[in-house]
């Protein structure tokens, strides 16, 4: 899949973002499109950390197991690898503190669809992924900002 972007501007300092953010297991809360999220590993979270997420797509329960493949608490970017045979996908975050209290997030997705119907799925896909993120964004943005 092309790479698919979206982002946003969260009135929160980017170190509490980005925490938000790695507590992949408390996203179940206040994301509408995770059914559950488990580590598969005992923390501290790092590179080479998996867990997995479950999301409900058109009625259907599907698991995705990732990998954590970039963490700089630093530099505020993190990294996630899904080897999916259907949908490999890698989905990267990188947050930028636009003031002291705003904070501004970028997320990409980028992947490669594993079909012969790579055509006609890509375009689909992409639109599906990037409203998905959109609304990632805003679940976020508002869980955050309440």
């Amino acid at each position: 899949m092309p790479l698919t972007q979206s982002s946003i501007v969260i009135n929160r300092p980017v170190h509490l973002v980005f925490k938000t953010i790695l507590d992949l297991e408390g996203a179940v809360e206040w994301s509408s499109q995770l059914n559950s999220c488990k580590m598969l590993n005992a923390p501290p979270l790092a590179v080479g950390s998996k867990y997995e997420q479950v999301i409900i797509v058109f009625g259907r329960r599907v698991e995705y197991e990732y990998e954590i493949i970039e963490l700089d608490e630093e530099n505020f970017t993190f990294s996630s690898e899904c080897k999916d045979d259907t949908l490999p996908v890698i989905l990267s975050y990188k947050l930028t503190a636009e003031t002291k209290d705003t904070t501004i997030i970028v997320i990409s997705s980028d992947g490669e669809v594993g079909t012969i119907f790579k055509t006609i799925a890509t375009p689909i896909l992409t639109l599906l992924t990037r409203k998905s993120l959109d609304l990632y964004l805003n679940e976020l943005k508002d869980h955050l900002e309440k």
